[in-house]
């Protein structure tokens, strides 16, 4: 399995899909109906959702290792996000791990510096150094060609913390209300 795979699936995946103004409970469900289906995909043994305050993860079928796990973080606030979804995930032992969150404009270095620094002071903690990646998804609204898109942005990091790739792709929004609006009507 790959991160990057997983970030441009994601990023196909949401376009057309989601629409900005449809608010953060249908991007929650989104993002977990993604790696749901995306870990079904892989034959892993889950999702066990909230499990040590992680709100998804899966473990390989055969080892039982945890080897795919995922924080979703609506607030935006960069604080929270490190402190809550990185710390947790940072504290977790798996082989992969996915932090989504939509900072707001221009907090994007802030965002990304404070992740490598949390990241890179649990290693230092720890007497045992176990191979993990991490992928940041951060996602904005914007416009392409006029229209109504989503960027997102892909940041992938080592086990201590250091930016090792990035990758930004830019989808188009759904122009359709979802279903959650529509019930909110």
């Amino acid at each position: 399995m790959s991160l990057y795979d997983v970030f441009e699936k994601f990023c196909e995946a949401s376009a057309g899909v989601i629409r900005w103004k449809d608010g953060r409970r249908a991007r929650t469900r989104f993002a977990l109906d993604f790696f749901k289906s995306y870990a079904s995909s892989m034959q892993w043994n889950g999702p066990h959702l909230e499990y040590m305050s992680i709100d998804v993860i899966w473990r390989d079928p055969y080892s039982g290792y945890i080897v795919f796990a995922v924080e979703h973080e609506n607030k935006g606030d960069v604080e929270s996000f490190v402190k809550g979804e990185i710390s947790h995930l940072a504290d977790l032992k798996s082989l992969n791990k996915v932090a989504i969150t939509y900072p707001h404009a221009g907090e994007e270095t802030q965002i990304l510096e404070a992740v490598k620094t949390a990241i890179g002071q649990r290693v230092n903690l720890s007497s045992n150094t176990f191979g993990e990646d991490y992928l940041i998804i951060l996602g904005f609204p914007t416009w392409q060609s006029k229209q109504r898109a989503i960027r997102w942005n892909g940041y992938f990091l080592n086990n201590e913390g250091k930016l090792l790739n990035s990758r930004e792709k830019v989808v188009s929004q759904s122009e359709r209300r979802s279903e959650l609006e529509e019930s909110n009507r």
